[in-house]
């Protein structure tokens, strides 16, 4: 999931390259964890575990069409949307007003591309709800960012992919929010929101991998 924020993000930034690459492995990661993924839904519906795998199928859906794979996007989408309604149990709070940031900077720049969807009032109206949920976000995101000398947790933990994902989240609704409403200093902010995100994917992912080594090599006869 957070793997396949990125890429979201990276393609709003304006980097393709980098974000083919980050939404090639996360279909590899993806790939890898399906059954997983598949047990977890049948063995924990209802519970957070299982929410997470179906948001993960959905961010992967959204990368592959951010970055003009439309067709192939269908393939995640459809049965995260089929799911969700069955599983979804809360909401991540870091990363829920980031994420309806994202859809309100979609609807704002739909409006402006397509046919006539509301009127003056209802635009604005838009215009401020998009506005105060990405300051929402950005506020969860400083707190996220104070908790971390106040609760440290030193050492490999598979929970930090929970904070990758709503910094790379939030560079996404602040790169979004700013292509929508032509706010070059918001899409500066952004950007450097983003490359944090990128900073602190691989250190997550070498913690993870030595995880899982550790974890065969217990399990190794001997």
């Amino acid at each position: 999931m957070a793997t396949g924020i990125l890429a979201v993000g990276l393609e709003a930034a304006g980097h393709p390259l980098p974000a083919l690459a980050a939404l090639a492995v996360a279909c590899l990661s993806w790939l890898a964890l399906a059954v997983d993924v598949a047990a977890r839904l049948l063995r924990e519906a209802g519970t957070p575990g299982a929410l997470t795998g179906v948001a993960a199928t959905a961010v992967l859906g959204t990368g592959f069409s951010v970055v003009g794979l439309h067709a192939a996007a269908v393939v995640p989408l459809v049965p995260a949307a089929l799911l969700w309604p069955w599983l979804i149990v809360q909401w991540v709070a870091g990363g829920a007003p980031a994420i309806s940031a994202v859809a309100g900077a979609k609807l704002i720049a739909a409006s402006r591309a397509g046919p006539y969807l509301w009127n003056a009032d209802d635009a604005a109206v838009l215009r401020t709800t998009t506005l105060g949920l990405l300051a929402l976000g950005l506020c969860w995101y400083a707190v996220l960012l104070l908790a971390e000398p106040v609760r440290p947790r030193p050492g490999c933990d598979p929970r930090r992919w929970a904070t990758v994902f709503p910094m790379g989240m939030t560079a996404a609704a602040a790169l979004s929010v700013a292509a929508a409403l032509d706010v070059p200093g918001l899409r500066v902010a952004g950007e450097v929101l983003l490359w944090v995100a990128v900073a602190a994917w691989p250190a997550v992912a070498a913690c993870a991998g030595a995880q899982a080594r550790a974890e065969v090599r217990s399990r190794a006869p001997r």
